[in-house]
């Protein structure tokens, strides 16, 4: 009875054993899957934050390309203001030496028809 009992005793204690690793196994086993789970969200994030940063890059290059476009226009308009301007003054310049020539001739034609 005696050798019985210490068989039923060592074989509770092999059981509780076994149930324990099985326990230990198990919270190890959910610790990991939490551990490839918060890597896992880790992971997104940074993927996320990578995707923001170069869509702020992206933002910026556009903004830069525009700004430039935008000064070519304007360095573009002041050139077509200028030009416009220049020949302007030149056929105004060309108007008044006309009207300049045809009085001098006006003038010289009532000295001619006075003397």
């Amino acid at each position: 009875a005696r050798v019985a009992e210490e068989r039923a005793r060592e074989k509770a204690a092999r059981d509780a054993a076994e149930a324990a690793e099985a326990l230990r196994a198990k919270t190890l086993e959910e610790q990991m899957q939490r551990l490839a789970a918060e890597q896992r969200r880790a992971e997104l994030r940074a993927q996320e934050q990578k995707a923001e940063e170069e869509a702020k890059c992206r933002a910026a290059q556009e903004a830069r390309g525009r700004a430039l476009e935008e000064q070519r226009l304007k360095a573009e308009l002041e050139d077509d203001w200028r030009r416009r301007l220049q020949k302007t003054r030149e056929e105004k310049a060309a108007q008044l030496a006309e009207e300049a020539a045809a009085a001098e001739a006006a003038r010289r034609r009532e000295q001619a028809a006075a003397d």
